[in-house]
């Protein structure tokens, strides 16, 4: 989840020599004037004077960078004649200057990270170290009772001071004080008794490794109350504070906002404090604002009193907050419009406000009013704070949305969304943002987490509860269906790896904190729960949810306490605990092999791997990879399900199910588990029946069939002869699972005799569905009707279905020539067709003729990952219309660089570098010369010639490809 900023430096060959000598003036210069010791600065400057660094070199800022390592150097190139200046040479220098002011400011930020390592001014800290740090565990003896935090940021220089007056309850006699700090200067320090008798400190030592500050008392101090006070300054440009400044342009005009993102342990690095979840304590908070009235303060409780008037600025005092752990403190200084309304509960009024630019767009008052009266209703648990703010900000730097208690941050497009010109699934994700923060506000703040071990129970709960919620107020979504998809089948997929994370792990150092925020703990928990409601019983989870809520009110808890709740109402009927604890401390799951009996079926489980023939870690666990499951199913007889339990230490079930004609085990895929007929017959009992079967029940055997044959424990020929049905399917779930296992089939064939024969069968079961959907109209369908489209359209496209094909390119042209307005729904997947180089131009032009806002998002936003070749010949063309038509490969990084997203990978980025030379090889010429140009030409076109399979291909046709070619034969309809 969190990101780590980086800093680029480019430069082209014909700067080299004015970036060298611009350089090693404003380093020498530099050195002088900061006077740093730093030893990677003063390289810098003596590199610069020898001859200069060229080409790129990414700067690291992570909080454990080393200081000490030294930067690549390129060999000094020979310099150019001087040339006539023209026009182009003018650019040139224009870029040139560019360059150099890039260059300075790199230096400059290599002189903060450094310098921002060691920020104590009155004590000295401990060395760091690399890699991962230790979680450092606070005294349980000493807590803290009330904190008044005053936190002074100062907007124009990004630097913020405050300090921290927090009440101490000591348990047990102790001469130290031990609180979490980070990144921060520590002025003097007072600890005073309980009757206000200032008392003498020996030493303070701030240890940055550990992120902690020990206060060691020249006496000890005994039980009692006692007081700190402890003043800090710091950075918001620091790397790892999680008080970040961002400045973003808004009608032309430069803006700025300063936020909190919490997250895990990020209140440490904004004040000094007991930052862990169990040190609860109450708060009350001062915050400074700029002097203009536009600026707002948002935190967690609201306003209270008349502000304290500043030279510098205004301080707004905050109401008291419940007892909370400093993960959930937070505030927001911004300029940002709002309007508020008030949601009257049992409880009170509770004043909803909505923060961002372009506030008229946004629906999402009522969504919020809607989600909030299900919590209510749901967990049975008053919202204990009188308000709710919800801010659309211009930029997040760690995650799109951040839970703090009484407000939520989200990305602006997340929740200031135009709904007539957003694609309804991106409208989807982001209601489902808003739904799952919400959740956050009792599970995670009105009840917190012991340790962050227990990240899984509360990710995890709120990743399903937030469907839940959603499915109350968007009934037609259908998200339950949808959940399968998005949660269950994901988790699966990967859970059916050999050596992936179990739920219940341990956090002891700051690697492990990072790695624990995993699907494993979002996704699979989710699933898990699913499967725990429904063997429970929904009334009996739901009751448990609340009594958990109720015991651990304003206190922490963790999964053995939610499940003791959950066995305690449902003993009579199960053994939760014990069941639970099979799925808990053990990774993988299970496949069930349903075998023929007399009168029924009989079980067996065993660990599903997705690739056969792979080890698993020899690590052992006490359930050897067997576990209780609830097992559902249905029957032609009776399509209420049925539950029976297999313990983990049975060797097989037997369930007797007379006179049935088919039986459909996984009832709606709760369980995490998947399930193999053995007897091929079962399976073609229910492909005959798939339209007696639900949407999920689809789903399922879709999804099970074709993970069962990568496997290699069935045949093909069942997923295939399931792929035949759909073509009386419309459905937007079948056909999204379908379409991620159809297309991987497809990718197995490329390149054989098989290619186009797959294809072709697979354009003939689309068919029908395709031609249900339009190419415009989009009001014509609803939410899940969409969905659908693109789903059957996105599938059509990547088999190159002929009318697809030709539909798609009539659009783009009609767009182009002004005769239709750009499907929202479909823009990005109309450039997923294969497009002409003639229609990229046609494209280029528009943009460039009109530079609309339609052009401009579809262009820079929407396409840039899935479609970045199209974008790349936008550049390229643009170079050659300004008249840069000397490209080198430095020259054209540093263009990758600035339209590079921040979730494109170096690895990414150099594939879609190679991509982009192969079909632009002028370029290449440019960068690399003739002859490896040429060379390169040979090679695409021996790879168009002759395909070569990788070796896993290869062995997979050997494997497949003569039982498919035969089922394809009898099929090709």
């Amino acid at each position: 989840m969190n990101c780590s900023p980086r800093m680029h430096s480019h430069c082209a060959s014909g700067a080299i020599e004015i970036v060298n000598r611009t350089a090693a003036s404003h380093l020498h210069t530099a050195s002088i004037q900061l006077n740093t010791k730093s030893p990677l600065l003063k390289e810098a400057v003596k590199m610069s004077k020898a001859g200069g660094a060229t080409g790129s070199k990414e700067l690291e800022t992570e909080s454990d960078a080393d200081p000490d390592s030294e930067p690549e150097v390129a060999p000094k190139p020979k310099p150019k004649k001087r040339e006539r200046r023209t026009g182009r040479n003018y650019l040139l220098m224009i870029w040139n200057c560019v360059l150099c002011v890039t260059f300075v400011y790199t230096v400059t930020m290599i002189y903060r990270i450094i310098n921002e390592k060691q920020p104590y001014s009155m004590y000295q800290s401990k060395s760091e170290h690399k890699g991962s740090k230790p979680m450092v565990k606070l005294p349980s003896y000493v807590k803290p009772i009330h904190y008044n935090v005053t936190i002074k940021p100062y907007l124009h220089n990004g630097r913020f001071d405050g300090s921290v007056n927090v009440s101490i309850d000591v348990q047990k006699t102790t001469k130290d004080l031990i609180l979490h700090s980070k990144n921060l200067k520590i002025g003097k320090v007072s600890v005073f008794d309980g009757n206000a008798t200032e008392l003498n400190i020996e030493s303070i030592d701030i240890d940055e490794y550990k992120e902690i500050m020990k206060i060691t008392m020249k006496q000890g101090l005994v039980t009692g109350k006692y007081r700190a006070v402890i003043p800090f300054s710091g950075s918001m440009t620091t790397v790892g504070t999680r008080l970040t400044l961002t400045k973003f342009e808004h009608k032309g005009k430069q803006r700025l906002f300063a936020t909190t993102n919490m997250g895990d342990t990020g209140a440490r690095s904004i004040y000094p404090c007991f930052d862990q979840p169990t040190m609860k304590a109450t708060f009350s908070f001062k915050i400074m604002k700029p002097k203009p009235k536009r600026f707002v303060v948002v935190s967690v409780m609201p306003e209270e009193g008349e502000p304290e008037n500043m030279e510098i600025g205004d301080v707004i005092k905050f109401a008291k907050t419940n007892k909370m752990a400093t993960c959930m403190t937070g505030f927001t200084i911004s300029d940002l419009d709002n309007r508020q309304e008030k949601l009257m509960t049992p409880s009170g009024p509770i004043t909803v406000r909505l923060f961002g630019n372009n506030i008229k767009l946004v629906d999402s008052f009522k969504l919020s009013f809607e989600l909030l009266n299900f919590y209510l209703q749901y967990f049975n648990v008053n919202y204990t704070i009188p308000k709710l703010d919800i801010l659309g900000l211009p930029e997040l730097r760690l995650r799109r949305s951040t839970m703090h208690s009484g407000f939520i941050t989200i990305k602006e497009d997340d929740l200031l969304i135009d709904h007539a010109n957003t694609q309804s699934y991106d409208v989807q994700c982001a209601t489902m943002l808003i739904a799952h923060e919400l959740a956050h506000n009792w599970f995670g703040n009105y009840v917190s987490m012991k340790w962050w071990n227990d990240v899984w129970l509360y990710e995890g709960y709120v990743s399903y509860i937030e469907y839940k919620a959603m499915d109350s107020v968007k009934p037609d979504w259908g998200l339950m269906d949808q959940f399968l998809l998005e949660s269950t089948q994901p988790a699966m997929y990967l859970d059916a790896e050999p050596n992936t994370n179990i739920l219940d792990r341990k956090v002891e150092t700051t690697g492990d904190l990072k790695r624990i925020y995993d699907p494993i703990s979002y996704l699979k928990a989710a699933a898990i729960y699913r499967m725990l409601e429904h063997a429970a019983t929904e009334p009996v989870f739901q009751k448990a949810t609340t009594n958990f809520l109720t015991n651990n009110a304003f206190g922490n808890a963790g999964p053995r306490e939610f499940i003791n709740e959950v066995h305690e109402l449902a003993k009579d009927d199960a053994d939760i605990k014990s069941f639970m604890s099979t799925w808990t401390s053990q990774n993988g799951i299970p496949v069930l092999t349903a075998t023929r009996i007399v009168g029924g079926y009989r079980l067996t489980q065993a660990r599903f791997l997705l690739e056969p023939n792979t080890r698993a870690s020899s690590v052992t666990n006490p359930f050897k990879y067997k576990w209780t499951i609830p097992i559902t199913y249905t029957t032609d007889k009776s399509k209420e399900p049925s539950l029976v339990w297999f313990n983990h230490d049975d060797p097989y079930i037997d369930i007797y199910i007379p006179d049935a004609e088919w039986v459909k085990f996984n009832h709606h895929q709760i369980g995490y588990y998947r399930v193999n007929y053995e007897d091929i017959g079962d399976w073609m009992t229910l492909i005959n029946n798939i339209r007696s079967l639900d949407i999920s029940d689809r789903v399922n055997l879709i999804d099970d069939s074709f993970s069962l044959a990568d496997a290699e424990l069935i045949s093909y020929l069942i997923p295939l002869e399931l792929t035949k049905t759909m073509v009386d399917e419309y459905d937007y779930v079948p056909w999204h699972v379908a379409t991620q296992h159809l297309i991987k089939l497809c990718q197995y064939l490329d390149g054989s005799n098989l290619s186009g024969h797959i294809k072709s069968f697979l354009a003939n079961v689309i068919n029908n569905a395709y031609a249900k959907f339009s190419w415009t109209d989009d009001s014509e369908y609803k939410h899940i009707d969409r969905l659908a489209r693109y789903a059957v359209f996105y599938m059509a496209c990547s088999i190159g279905h002929t009318r697809c094909l030709q539909e798609s390119l009539a659009t783009v042209n009609s767009w182009i020539d002004g005769e239709i307005p750009l499907s929202v729904e479909l823009r990005k997947l109309m450039f997923h067709c294969d497009l002409d180089s003639a229609v990229r131009e046609r494209i280029w032009a528009k943009f460039v003729s009109e530079n609309g806002p339609e052009i401009v998002n579809l262009t820079l936003y929407e396409t840039v990952i899935q479609y970045f070749q199209l974008l790349l010949q936008f550049m390229y063309s643009f170079f050659q219309k300004v008249g840069v038509y000397e490209i080198n490969s430095s020259g054209l990084n540093t263009g990758f660089d600035m339209i590079k997203m921040p979730y494109i990978d170096e690895h990414l980025h150099t594939q879609m570098m190679d991509k982009f030379l192969k079909q632009f090889p002028e370029i290449g010429c440019q960068m690399t010369g003739n002859k490896e140009t040429e060379e390169m030409k040979m090679k695409e076109d021996e790879e168009k010639n002759k395909k070569k399979p990788d070796p896993a291909q290869i062995k997979w046709l050997k494997k497949h490809e003569l039982l498919i070619e035969a089922f394809l034969k009898d099929n090709l309809f």
